[in-house]
């Protein structure tokens, strides 16, 4: 351990690299040297930390799922995969959508992620939930569902980490009717929405510092112009 301990950028790199090889499901290449790099300072930015490593892996790896068309069915199998390399104890939530404008569809897996929202101005949100458990090695085969979800003109998405609802102050949660209060206040969506949920999320943490990860995405499907829609194209 103390050899080990000596020589840790040495050790990281060593790992990050067999644990690539077996995400990816290949042998690593001269081109695979610039993700190794990436992995490697973001595990010696967070002081070593094996779930610094665990998120390399997994972020590096989904460039490689470009060979089935990034389906998200297969997208999380393939992590799932990766995940087989570490115990049980490590796990990974996810939301992994693709979406066609072409045949106004979304298919989404959500492995034991947050509801995303979808929701049309003047309409009720409607909760995109789980279809299935963790990512984790601890199930002996991939267990999750694909869903479809029609998308309509001038529908919003909103997809987020537990980071969000989950955030603490004097024993509560911000939870989720904060959130959807914020829809409620901003249909429109956009970047307006994300600030107003910031701001929101700021306001209610009063000022202390956040312990867990905020991401928020959102989108809207766009009714399509009179000229695409003359041609055929979105």
């Amino acid at each position: 351990k103390k050899a080990l301990m000596g020589k840790k950028d040495d050790f990281v790199r060593c790992l990050a690299t067999k644990m690539l090889t077996y995400a990816i499901g290949r042998g690593v290449e001269p081109s695979d040297r610039c993700t190794i790099d990436d992995i490697c300072a973001a595990v010696k930015q967070n002081n070593y930390r094996f779930s610094a490593l665990l998120t390399g892996i997994v972020k590096s790896a989904f460039h490689s799922y470009h060979v089935d068309g990034y389906d998200p069915l297969a997208v999380v199998g393939r992590i799932w995969n990766a995940l087989r390399a570490f115990g049980p104890e490590r796990f990974v939530t996810l939301f992994c959508a693709l979406l066609s404008a072409a045949e106004r569809r979304m298919e989404y897996v959500n492995a034991g992620h947050p509801s995303g929202l979808s929701w049309r101005e003047g309409c009720e949100p409607s909760a995109l939930e789980s279809t299935g458990p963790i990512i984790s090695s601890a199930f002996a085969r991939p267990v999750w569902e694909k869903r479809s979800h029609s998308l309509q003109a001038g529908e919003r998405l909103l997809l987020y980490t537990d980071g969000v609802p989950e955030a603490r102050s004097d024993g509560d949660f911000f939870g989720e009717r904060r959130l959807l209060a914020a829809v409620a206040g901003r249909p429109a969506g956009g970047p307006a929405l994300l600030d107003d949920i910031l701001g929101a999320l700021d306001e209610f943490s009063r000022g202390r510092p956040r312990t867990d990860d905020v991401t928020l995405l959102t989108a809207a499907f766009l009714p399509r112009s009179r000229e695409a829609a003359g041609s055929g194209e979105d």
